[in-house]
């Protein structure tokens, strides 16, 4: 099988669809396919611009990867479409139909529908005929392939198309030997201090932030020494910073983003890892940092949609709390109580080896899906 992949990051992007990508690609080159990506080659963590210079760089970067792809040789069998910049997989869709190639999607965050659900965009006008647009891909592509039960629940009710469910996996490269002791991370060292929840990764315009400081507030009115501690960034990391100033907070701290084996080591000195998503982004998309988390045996909390996929996927896990936003008080009882408790200690170990079982299974599905899609090359055309 001869796959083109096409995403906006490609390594050395640290981008987490940039990682998935790659991982995918050296599975599928081992078992002796032919794989290549088309990218912008552009930095994930890059300045936020401002929306007339952000529409110029997405319409850039569609019109990089499209030309990639349409000169792209050897002729690919399939081609594998991710979701941003947004309506990439729409421009798949005009390469597969002019090349004739069977279309298939990994849809990560699902737009228009998620800067709808943000209101960023409208719901009418150029949103509108952005979702014309993306339910002709959509209905052109011979599989698509989402993260959870609400994005499939989400493509069959805005677009009538039926998805599988293939979750993200954890970095490959994470592994005890690779991870740096505490000095070496700035995120680790503070975790070590003092007791830590901890929020790592994106804090974007999805996510959840406001509860947290709310909280954190209530602890420190409790006198309880715990520290909260964001690292990575995002669009609203001024935002979230600014409202730590007007709390007055005394024990929030911030620092940037790590790599990966440099965060994982200060999930790992940190006793709780938050995981948030506002209501409205529920199905639009799916924390990426929950593959790493989910395995461990690191207390987790959910702030977010307690009826949906992600919470009703982690609820039974051990240590673990889903919370609505507006349950402030239950928050802070959880994380008191939490800190009062001890906890067990994490088995890199055991983690790993299931960090790397769920990759291999998980890159498996991908193999046989694409393998069938790519058997019928001739069905190229509106489903």
């Amino acid at each position: 099988m001869k796959l083109l992949i096409l995403n906006q990051y490609a390594p050395p992007a640290q981008a987490p669809t940039s990682r998935l990508v790659d991982e995918l690609r050296a599975f599928l080159v081992h078992q002796g396919h032919t794989v290549w990506i088309v990218s912008e080659r552009a930095e994930y963590r890059g300045h936020h611009a401002r929306t007339g210079s952000r529409l110029l760089r997405e319409l850039k970067a569609l019109a990089v990867i499209m030309w990639g792809a349409l000169l792209s040789k050897p002729r690919p069998d399939v081609i594998l479409a991710l979701s941003s910049p947004p309506c990439l997989l729409v421009a798949a869709a005009l390469v597969a139909s002019t090349r004739r190639i069977v279309l298939a999607q990994w849809a990560m965050d699902l737009y228009p529908d998620l800067a709808v659900a943000l209101g960023e965009l409208p719901p009418t006008g150029a949103s509108g005929i952005f979702r014309t647009l993306m339910r002709w891909a959509y209905h052109r592509c011979a599989i698509i392939v989402a993260l959870d039960d609400d994005m499939a629940a989400h493509l069959k009710r805005m677009y009538g198309v039926e998805a599988k469910i293939i979750s993200p996996w954890a970095a490959a490269d994470l592994t005890p030997e690779i991870i740096p002791p505490p000095t070496q991370s700035t995120g680790a060292t503070l975790a070590s201090q003092s007791w830590t929840w901890l929020y790592s990764g994106n804090l974007g315009r999805a996510h959840e932030w406001r509860p947290i400081l709310l909280a954190q507030r209530e602890l420190e009115d409790q006198a309880l020494p715990i520290q909260l501690l964001f690292e990575g960034g995002g669009a609203m990391w001024m935002d979230a910073q600014r409202l730590a100033d007007e709390l007055e907070l005394k024990n929030c701290r911030w620092c940037e983003y790590a790599d990966e084996a440099q965060s994982l080591q200060t999930v790992v000195a940190s006793n709780v890892v938050i995981a948030t998503q506002r209501r409205e982004a529920r199905g639009l998309l799916w924390p990426s940092k929950l593959a790493r988390i989910i395995p461990m045996r690191k207390p987790l909390i959910w702030i977010g949609p307690t009826d949906g996929a992600i919470a009703n996927g982690i609820r039974d896990r051990p240590d673990t709390a889903c919370f609505e936003p507006e349950q402030i008080p239950e928050i802070v009882a959880w994380i008191a109580a939490s800190y009062k408790n001890p906890q067990t200690s994490i088995n890199l170990d055991s983690t790993a080896r299931t960090w790397m079982r769920q990759r291999v299974e998980r890159c498996n599905d991908w193999e046989l899906l694409l393998k069938n899609v790519a058997s019928s090359r001739a069905n190229t055309g509106p489903h």
